[in-house]
C-alpha cells in the first residue's frame, strides 16, 4: 500500500468497520486524515466508527469538522442531533 495516499487507507478503514475492526479503523482514518486533511468524507466516516464505539464526543467533534469543510451528510446529521443534545 502507497503511504502517501489517503484514498487507500479510507478503503481500508471502511472494510476494517464492516468486519468490526473499529479501532483499526480509526488508525486507518486517522492515517488518511493526516495525508488529506481537507477531505470531509475522512472525518464523516471516522466519526461514524467513533460513534460505534460510544464515542460520542469524538463522533461530534469529527461531525463538526466535516460540515465545516462542507460535507453535506455530516451537516444533515447535526441538525437530526441537535434536538437530542449530543453534540452541543
Amino acid at each position: 500500500m502507497n503511504p502517501f495516499y489517503a484514498g487507500a487507507y479510507d478503503r481500508r478503514a471502511g472494510l476494517k468497520g464492516i468486519t468490526g475492526d473499529y479501532k483499526g479503523a480509526i488508525r486507518d482514518f486517522n492515517m488518511a486524515i493526516k495525508i488529506n486533511p481537507q477531505n470531509p468524507n475522512l472525518y464523516y466516516r471516522r466519526g461514524g466508527i467513533k460513534g460505534e464505539l460510544g464515542n460520542i464526543k469524538g463522533m461530534c467533534l469529527d461531525l463538526k469538522k466535516a460540515s465545516s469543510l462542507d460535507n453535506q451528510d455530516a451537516i444533515n446529521l447535526l441538525l437530526k442531533l441537535k434536538p437530542t443534545g449530543a453534540c452541543q
